[in-house]
């Protein structure tokens, strides 16, 4: 049972803090902090009603911020170890001051209970893993690491944000807050519209100079979903990535990877520098197609390409979108010209482009149609790392027959027995 310390919080905020299962919390009034504050005993201050250290303190918002980053600075040299948050409105100066005060997280007053429950357990979580150097080495190997999974496609048109951004809304379901999406289309990524958001920030702050220097800033850009995950969204203006470095985006990846268990980024088309710079951090690699010659042809081309600049993770999922069992090519011949398996196939539908314009996921329908229940299978596959495979070896495209030529005819099905007259 974690031990937390709300100081001078008010009412509603120790209330809802007090109703989170699985802590044992105790409140101490704004009146009693300043006292203890301006004697200068603050470890009294923070044994004084849970008869022990606490192991998460929280400055609640009855108190002035310059009050609050005060006390914070003095509860971080009595208690380095402490997981201190506060409570206030996260804008980058704030968060700037908050982190030279030992803050490691804030707070927004207007905090969902589902989004306080979330970073009460991942502060929980923290605390557990500053426990790893102690460890037996074959206990922390069995520690979960971070997963970066990219996604990409060498055409724009097939699909790949909408698979992008539900492979996120699954991941988050599965593990609530552990979960962030990247939109890193950075001049025209729409993560944003498919997901009904409309955030603060965008990705043109996650390169400032302040997010950059620090994680506890940069998480003040992320817009919080429904769905359990966070998002990186992209900016309005197209111009931002031309001031964008390969190196900006892998350290703006390592900052995500320390902090989440999931880090999904959905890229531009093609193979642009802020592409392969993601690819270097990738874990994985979701690799769209739909369901047609010309982008049949040019994953294989792609793919030939990032073989070539060994830039393939061991872990290669292949999303054939817009599955067609009309469309003059089977999954088969799909295989036999890209020279690996098709992972998922998510089925043509006009519930995805309905479900777009309305900015919501197919994946938290009450009942999941068939492209939330294909999308799912593709979160299966990267959901907590199933060990990895070897690679199939490539296989070379046959000598011209319908997949070749965009004129083919459709796929002759197997008939029954015909009857005798």
């Amino acid at each position: 049972m974690t031990q937390i310390l709300i100081l001078a919080g008010t009412a509603a905020i120790t209330r809802r803090i007090s109703a989170l299962p699985g802590h044992q919390v105790a409140s101490v009034d704004k009146e009693i902090v300043e006292k203890h504050a301006r004697e200068g005993d603050i470890e009294t201050l923070l044994t004084r009603d849970l008869g022990a250290l606490p192991e998460i303190v929280i400055i609640g918002d009855a108190m002035p911020l310059q009050e609050a980053l005060s006390i914070g600075s003095l509860i971080d040299r009595v208690l380095p170890g402490v997981e201190l948050m506060l409570i206030s409105e996260p804008d980058a100066e704030t968060a700037l001051n908050a982190m030279r005060s030992g803050v490691r997280e804030i707070i927004s007053p207007l905090v969902t209970d589902d989004e306080l429950l979330a970073i009460v357990h991942r502060a929980a979580d923290n605390l557990s893993s500053r426990l790893k150097p102690h460890l037996a080495p074959t206990v922390v190997a069995d520690i979960a690491q971070s997963t970066v999974i990219v996604v990409i496609s060498p055409k724009g048109g097939v699909g790949k944000s909408t698979i992008a951004t539900n492979l996120a809304v699954g991941l988050g379901r599965r593990a609530p807050s552990h979960a962030v999406l990247v939109d890193l289309d950075i001049q025209f990524g729409d993560a944003a519209t498919l997901l009904d958001l409309d955030p603060a920030h965008s990705i043109a702050d996650a390169f400032g100079t302040s997010a950059a220097m620090d994680t506890l800033i940069l998480k003040t850009f992320l817009t919080a979903h429904a769905g359990g995950f966070y998002v990186l969204a992209g900016d309005d203006s197209p111009t931002v990535g031309d001031h964008v470095r390969s190196a900006d985006v892998k350290h703006l990846i390592d900052q995500l990877a320390s902090q989440f268990r999931y880090v999904v980024v959905d890229t531009g088309a093609g193979l642009g520098e802020h592409t392969l710079a993601a690819l270097e951090k990738a874990d994985e690699v979701i690799i769209v197609s739909s369901m047609d010659v010309t982008s049949i042809r040019a994953v294989r081309k792609e793919l030939d390409v990032l073989s070539e600049l060994d830039l393939l993770p061991p872990r290669r999922h292949v999303a054939l979108n817009f599955a067609d069992r009309n469309a003059g090519l089977t999954v088969k011949d799909v295989e036999t010209v890209i020279g690996l398996p098709v992972a998922v196939s998510v089925p043509r539908s006009g519930d995805v482009t309905v479900a777009g314009n309305r900015g919501e996921s197919l994946m938290m329908a009450k009942k999941p149609g068939p492209v939330a229940k294909a999308i799912t299978r593709l979160v299966d596959a990267v959901f907590d790392g199933v060990p990895p495979a070897a690679p199939p070896a490539p296989v070379a495209p046959p000598a011209p027959v319908a997949v070749v030529d965009a004129e083919a005819k459709p796929s002759k099905k197997k008939m029954g027995r015909r009857r005798k007259p």
